[in-house]
């Protein structure tokens, strides 16, 4: 079991790996149920004064009654529409802005005071009388405080005795007072507690017409206030108003013109129109009589405009006719030179040149017209178009005054009608919060709640309890698990012994009680026995590499079963046929293994060999009633102890018993206040220490380990857990329950 790879939890998790996690965690939780099992009168009693405390508070708490109503706030108007919530976004960051201001006004201190003297509740006795709840008062005192590290307390510090009570009666008001929204709604909870239901009724139902009177109040102020500034705003607008129309009466007068719209501007630019027109009229007939002028006589005669052919002209060229008609018809008559046709060559020649002469001074005329006339109206078109651009000119600026005349307005149509609306809504407004449930009077009391309150004290008592039994127990030095000897000082385990007087009832035929140091002998089934066992296997086990063949027993203080160790060891190896064991009082201050045995105390012993008033060595082994178990008592008392361990004889001796018995095993006295055990160290071949749970201390037996590691040749074999409970249950045979028979009697294992 001591060895490497062997562990004596194998029994309880043999279907498991040694390493695995699952063990170890287990373990843990045993340990922690370990240390409450130590402590459970601690723990019971810290939890039975919190149940007892908590109980006599809940029944003398007195009770408290809540009256409660509910208030719907207006929603407010958001640039949000279709299906989109309240709750989403900003919308709800504005909403619940709203909502606490509105809380902040429900739990000021002036609404406070104004629920004072409107119910008077200083010369009321039962408000003097009930007291606000704890949480109440808790939560205005921390607001306070708040308030009082941020700065913006409006409390004012009074002296006035008057003032003094005023201002705690509105602390005690706010104290019952408390105000929460309604999850996912627009909804308020305000409520007031109070001992009497009906005073928590009527400081509601006061606070809350409060409330909407002075919601009320400003909201009718406010409307009031926007109408007075949207009356000054229209006296305002209405003057601009005037302002724009006189500047653009007096622009039209002093202009002299008209709105468009009436003709007086549109009538100039067509008279610059139609100027335009005959402009370029004169143009076009001046170049077609400046073309005529330089065509020839007969070309112009055909070309000349009706306009400028006269009745002369006309007759002439009917002569002219007659005569070219006549002159054909002669000439195929008569010849050239015939007289008559050579008159009427001449006749027709002199009409010719005559009309030619009278239309070349009609196109020289015409032409001298034309140019005089595109004279003046380049002229007229020049002082037609400076007038346009004038008009042009005019025409801009007036439309800039009257778009100012216009916008100015419908400005004052707008804001006269705001105005008119506003003022309306300021007489008639309304409030814009509402109550949904009125205040109640509440019939069985909310406060306290006793089943919480006990289930809460019980709670408390129990983990404090628990917290108390884990702080004793890590300031405790005793050792009570296995498990601390490897983990806090670094040693081999050997093993663990149990605690037979809890264990087991054992008695003989005759109904005496049966010699402990002998039950592992006595009862080879028993807890014990296997216990014993366990430990023989796990010494020789570990020291495969080395024979053992004589043990020293110590601990490092009395009263830890060094002795029964020793003994049961001893008894248990003699079970073999093969071996012979001898055990040796080593303990020359305060024997008790001739006692276990029955033997005399003045028998001859160590002592007397040591000393050397004996010089056979056989005469000190004292045979016992075990077979193949023989005993050396302590001897005869000697004055120094510690010499006689000293002496040279000791190691002879010892060798001489190591030469006889198979094994040799040594009871000595406790490591700690002396040197007799490093003494006997020097001459066995191992040590082992017992410690025994809820006795042994942790730096006790640190300081026999470092005694016996400090030794040049360090024999600690390891350290064995005696008188482990059964509630512990190391995994022994007394876990089996039941019950075994030896015989003539029972051995019980619980």
């Amino acid at each position: 079991m001591g060895a490497p790879g062997f562990r004596e939890d194998r029994y309880r998790f043999a279907s498991r790996p040694l390493d695995d996690p699952l063990n170890d965690n287990v373990q843990s939780i045993r340990d922690y149920l370990d240390i409450v099992l130590r402590h459970r009168r601690l723990v019971v009693l810290v939890f039975l004064c919190a149940l007892v405390g908590s109980i006599v508070y809940a029944l003398a708490k007195t009770p408290i009654f809540t009256s409660s109503a509910t208030i719907e706030l207006e929603q407010q108007q958001t640039d949000r529409g279709g299906k989109e919530s309240m709750y989403e976004d900003r919308v709800y960051s504005d909403y619940m802005a709203y909502f606490l201001t509105q809380k902040e006004i429900l739990t000021s201190r002036h609404l406070a005071e104004a629920v004072v003297d409107r119910m008077d509740l200083g010369n009321r006795e039962e408000f003097a009388k009930s007291s606000p709840s704890l949480i109440g008062w808790v939560r205005h005192t921390v607001t306070g405080w708040v308030s009082d590290l941020m700065g913006t307390d409006d409390r004012v510090p009074v002296e006035d005795p008057a003032l003094a009570k005023k201002n705690a009666l509105s602390n005690a008001v706010l104290a019952r007072l408390s105000v929460k929204p309604v999850k996912k709604s627009n909804l308020m909870a305000v409520e007031v507690e109070d001992a009497d239901p009906k005073l928590a009724q009527e400081m509601l139902k006061t606070l809350l017409d409060l409330y909407f009177e002075q919601n009320l109040d400003n909201r009718k102020k406010q409307s009031l206030q926007a109408a007075g500034w949207l009356k000054e705003e229209v006296i305002k607008s209405e003057d601009k108003l005037r302002e724009a129309q006189a500047k653009l009466v007096d622009f039209t007068i002093d202009h002299g013109i008209v709105d468009s719209a009436d003709g007086g501007l549109s009538q100039v630019l067509s008279v610059v129109n139609k100027t335009m027109e005959g402009h370029v009229r004169s143009q076009e007939m001046l170049a077609k009589i400046q073309s005529l002028r330089m065509r020839g006589v007969s070309e112009q005669g055909s070309l000349l405009p009706e306009g400028m052919k006269d009745e002369y002209i006309g007759k002439l060229k009917q002569e002219l006719a007659i005569m070219e008609s006549e002159y054909s018809q002669m000439k195929g008559v008569y010849s050239s030179n015939y007289p008559k046709m050579k008159m009427l060559e001449k006749k027709i020649r002199f009409l010719r040149d005559r009309i030619g002469e009278i239309e070349q001074g009609l196109v020289s005329s015409a032409l001298d017209s034309a140019q005089t006339e595109e004279r003046l109206l380049e002229q007229s078109y020049q002082s037609a178009r400076a007038e346009a651009d004038r008009v042009k000119s005019l025409e801009a600026q007036y439309s800039l005054l009257k778009k100012d005349v216009d916008t100015n307005t419908e400005f004052h149509k707008i804001l006269l009608q705001e105005y008119k609306r506003t003022d309306i809504r300021a007489r008639t407004i309304s409030n814009n919060v509402r109550i949904v449930d009125p205040p109640d009077r509440p019939m069985s009391p909310s406060k306290p709640k006793k089943t919480l309150i006990v289930l809460i004290g019980a709670m408390l008592g129990l983990m404090g309890g628990l917290g108390m039994a884990f702080v004793l127990s890590a300031m405790d030095q005793t050792i009570y698990t296995p498990q601390e000897i490897e983990e806090r000082l670094n040693v081999h385990k050997l093993g663990i012994v149990p605690d037979v007087d809890k264990l087991r009832l054992i008695r003989g035929s005759n109904g005496t009680d049966e010699n402990i140091d002998f039950v592992a002998y006595r009862h080879p089934k028993s807890p014990m026995s296997d216990a014993i066992r366990n430990l023989e296997t796990s010494i020789f086990l570990s020291n495969v590499d080395r024979a053992v063949h004589s043990i020293a027993v110590s601990s490092a203080s009395p009263g830890e079963g060094k002795t029964t160790v020793a003994i049961s060891l001893a008894t248990v190896l003699a079970s073999d046929p093969k071996n012979k064991i001898v055990i040796v009082d080593a303990d020359l201050r305060k024997p008790r293994i001739h006692r276990a045995f029955g033997l005399s105390e003045k028998k001859s012993g160590l002592s007397d060999l040591l000393d050397g008033s004996v010089t056979n060595i056989s005469k000190v082994c004292h045979s016992t009633n075990i077979p193949r178990v023989f005993c050396v008592t302590a001897g005869t008392m000697p004055r120094d102890p510690v010499s006689l361990l000293r002496s040279d004889d000791a190691q002879r001796i010892a060798d001489l018993l190591k030469e006889r018995y198979t094994y040799v095993i040594y009871d000595t006295p406790p490591v700690l206040g002396f040197a007799d055990t490093p003494l006997v160290c020097r001459f066995v071949d191992g040590l082992i220490m017992v410690a025994r749970q809820g006795l042994a201390r942790r730096d006790e037996l640190k300081e026999a380990l470092q005694v016996i590691r400090s030794m040049d040749d360090n024999k600690l074999l390891g350290v064995v857990m005696n008188k482990v409970s059964a509630g512990w249950g190391y995994g022994y045979g007394y876990r089996y329950g039941g019950h075994y028979y030896y015989r003539n009697y029972k051995y019980y294992s619980g």
